[in-house]
């Protein structure tokens, strides 16, 4: 072979091996992103799992919220029912009084 032939593989060789740089720049990169890529599905599922955890936490409480609502309701018909009871009970004691009071107009 002549000194041209010599000095084209010579060239030839250090392309082959600026290619091959590259090549192995290029999959370190493409691992990096397919790593990248791999973490980021992992936190989507992990916050699809949160999503769906808070939605059936919200289904609870919010049925808890109607229970106690409800239980309040019933609370509160009761006290007015009480309430009711008690004026009736505090309108016969004074009725009481005024019939055994000594002083007492309605029996003069």
């Amino acid at each position: 072979r002549g000194a041209g032939a010599l000095a084209l593989s010579g060239a030839g060789g250090a392309a082959e091996a600026r290619l091959k740089e590259e090549v192995r720049v290029f999959k370190e990169r493409v691992g990096e992103a397919e790593a990248e890529r791999e973490g980021a599905e992992e936190e989507r599922e992990r916050l699809q799992h949160r999503l769906i955890d808070s939605e059936e936490k919200c289904t609870r409480l919010s049925a808890e919220v109607r229970r106690m609502g409800e239980a309040l309701r019933g609370v509160e018909a009761r006290m007015e029912h009480v309430s009711m009871e008690q004026s009736v009970l505090l309108e016969m004691e004074a009725r009481n009084r005024r019939w055994t009071e000594p002083s007492s107009p309605s029996l003069t």
